[in-house]
């Protein structure tokens, strides 16, 4: 089957790229996973359909500290595509909904920190830059030196 690109344009580069880090990442904090979706069809059959996203697997367990962050996106999905919503494994939703009702961090930090520029390079930064929020990207707390916060954050012109 022929791909309607004839090979990765500038938008297929950066997402490679992106993805990249992203995979880099999760070996370097010895993240066990499973890359699903488009990209696994095409190494398993040659088949290769560009779909701008990439289909990561987990266990369980492993969802770690930002449990938050899978529970609230599988919420949103729900929200967005109502019809769809059964395709989010019961177990998972109740395990998630389980943890939130018993989490013992429910309770808020006495440190200010920013948690949402894992989420966004962009829209937190005024949290961090004029609110005096610390950085959850930063080292110790983060995976991100102050070198690598700079360079990620002066891609975002980049994208635009």
């Amino acid at each position: 089957m022929q791909s309607a690109f004839a090979g990765p344009g500038e938008l297929q580069q950066r997402l490679y790229g992106f993805y990249g880090s992203a995979l880099a990442a999760l070996l370097k904090a010895n993240s066990p996973f499973l890359v699903g979706g488009a990209y696994a069809l095409a190494h398993y059959t040659g088949v290769v359909r560009h779909t701008k996203d990439l289909d990561l697997f987990v266990r369980p367990h492993d969802f770690g500290a930002h449990w938050r962050v899978l529970l609230s996106h599988l919420i949103l999905f729900g929200f967005i595509y109502p019809a769809e919503r059964a395709r989010i494994p019961t177990w998972v939703m109740q395990e998630l909904l389980n943890r939130l009702q018993h989490d013992p961090q429910s309770h808020p930090s006495a440190a200010r920190i920013c948690q949402g520029t894992l989420l966004s390079r962009a829209e937190y930064l005024i949290d961090i830059e004029q609110w005096e929020y610390e950085d959850a990207r930063v080292l110790p707390r983060g995976p991100m030196t102050a070198e690598e916060i700079a360079q990620w954050t002066a891609a975002i012109d980049q994208e635009k």
